[in-house]
């Protein structure tokens, strides 16, 4: 089985606007409101595959029951601990003529020891032996850097194995406890050296200085560069096929959600790699992972050409 932990949930509203001006008049062509959260967002697309999921975490308030209740409705099993407060809502503005997604994310509502201790035993009881855990996104305040790390040490402690997608001093902190993957993009690898990463093989240096893959899997995320899985001394590389981007919202996620599958099956890096190119090509054809199915996936596939490297 595969669960979900999602800490900072939001339920996510996307503005549709033509030639967005930042400080001007922009007049809404439509608007939708999706569930969110990064975790929330990896249940979805792996419940649309027909892979068991159960999502954990937090949620607050009336707009946390509902962002449960479209879960559940959607095949998502459930299992969150409710906190005070009320679940955040995050605007994503969608220019359509240039497809650029401008994003204003509240903060959310504070998590207590007393919330971690509760989350803790709904994990207890959820894991067995050989599930696959995803810890993802950002964290209430309150909680310290270190929370993944805990967790992770837990659920690891249970017999799970984990994957970590998280930015800055989250990421940092969680390495800690040797997640058994991570999932950074080009922008979340940068920030655990201070440096901006551009190219591929920028990403191979760091990677390799900073002895990221040694233990795990590294799935690196590049956009329309592609992707990239490090492992040991291999690398595999994929390029991004071309597709007609409708939004980039979730691409990251719908990447994390192959990774936790292939952990899952057993799979190869390189049907790993191919899954997860597939899966977020497909994801950025519509606004919120309605192209999504084994179907288009496999089509996808078709287009993507998996080549291995060897270092030193």
């Amino acid at each position: 089985m595969i669960i979900t932990v999602t800490l900072n949930p939001a339920r996510d509203r996307f503005v549709a606007v033509r030639d967005f001006v930042a400080g001007g008049l922009n007049r809404i062509i439509h608007d939708r409101v999706f569930t969110g959260g990064k975790g929330n967002n990896v249940a979805e697309i792996i419940s649309r595959v027909g892979v068991r999921c159960v999502a954990a975490g937090f949620l607050s308030g009336e707009s946390g029951r509902l962002l449960e209740r479209d879960l559940m409705n959607k095949g998502v099993e459930c299992s969150f601990v409710y906190t005070e407060g009320e679940t955040r809502t995050n605007i994503k503005i969608i220019d359509q003529r240039t497809r650029v997604c401008t994003e204003l994310n509240e903060a959310g509502p504070e998590a207590s020891v007393e919330d971690v201790k509760r989350l803790k035993q709904v994990l207890a009881n959820l894991i067995r032996k050989g599930d696959v855990v995803v810890f993802s996104g950002s964290v209430p305040q309150g909680l310290p850097d270190h929370i993944y790390a805990q967790l992770i040490s837990d659920v690891q402690d249970l017999g799970a194995k984990t994957i970590l997608d998280a930015d800055a001093a989250l990421l940092r902190e969680g390495l800690c406890a040797n997640p058994d993957a991570i999932k950074p993009n080009i922008n979340e690898l940068s920030s655990l050296i201070g440096e901006t990463v551009i190219t591929p093989e920028n990403a191979v240096a760091v990677v390799k200085d900073l002895g990221l893959a040694k233990k795990r899997k590294v799935l690196l995320s590049m956009g329309a560069n592609g992707a990239m899985l490090f492992e040991g001394s291999s690398i595999w590389v994929a390029a991004a096929p071309m597709v007609s981007v409708v939004s980039t919202v979730g691409a990251g996620d719908a990447m994390t959600a192959a990774l936790a599958i292939g952990l899952a099956d057993g799979l190869s890096n390189e049907e790993i790699l191919s899954n997860a190119v597939a899966y977020a090509a497909t994801v950025v054809m519509s606004e919120h992972f309605e192209h999504l199915s084994h179907e288009t996936i496999f089509e996808q596939r078709k287009n993507i050409r998996i080549r291995r490297i060897e270092t030193d």
